[in-house]
């Protein structure tokens, strides 16, 4: 599942597709505290151009399951409801490969070179200028683990790419 604040409506359009043509399961969003409140009244949030943008994506990675779509206002409320949540954050330390060798399936324990994640994995992104202060210490405040994405700072439909192929790398299904 992929847990994304509220955004630019024609990033929140390239979100969509690329989560409809990656095959997650599921997409939240919640308001997050540095966006504009007036971004929800664009066109682009209507049940039916989210239809169309998702669809759009699932055509093009020959997707046969339309992921769930929810809005969500509170982040904690989406984090309660997602459990091995994990968050991008370019001071952290630790990657995804160590995350995903701390969590393997027991049974690939021997082979170091087969990696299999077996449980759901939930990522958190934060506004296109980032998470807040206060959306930080809530994070980390229930335990949600902080790994590094990339050395650079990524515009937020990348950095939502990037998190899938990530994963991916270590899962067949967000």
């Amino acid at each position: 599942s992929a847990i994304v604040s509220v955004c630019r409506p024609q990033i929140f359009k390239k979100i969509l597709y690329i989560g409809g043509m990656c095959g997650i399961d599921q997409m939240i969003f919640y308001h997050g505290d540095r966006i504009e409140r007036g971004y929800l009244n664009s066109p682009v949030y209507s049940n039916q151009k989210i239809f169309e943008a998702v669809l759009l994506g699932m055509e093009q990675g020959r997707k046969i399951v339309f992921p769930k779509i929810k809005f969500i206002p509170k982040l904690k409320d989406c984090l309660v409801a997602t459990p091995n949540a994990i968050y991008f954050d370019q001071q952290s330390e630790n990657s995804i490969y160590e995350f995903a060798t701390s969590h393997r399936d027991q049974r690939n324990e021997s082979s170091v070179d087969s990696v299999h994640v077996k449980e759901k994995i939930s990522f958190v992104l934060g506004a296109e200028a980032g998470f807040s202060d206060k959306e930080y210490e809530l994070l980390k405040s229930l335990g949600v683990q902080s790994l590094k994405l990339f050395d650079a700072t990524l515009r937020l439909e990348y950095a939502f790419q990037a998190a899938i192929s990530q994963i991916d790398l270590f899962k067949n299904k967000l």
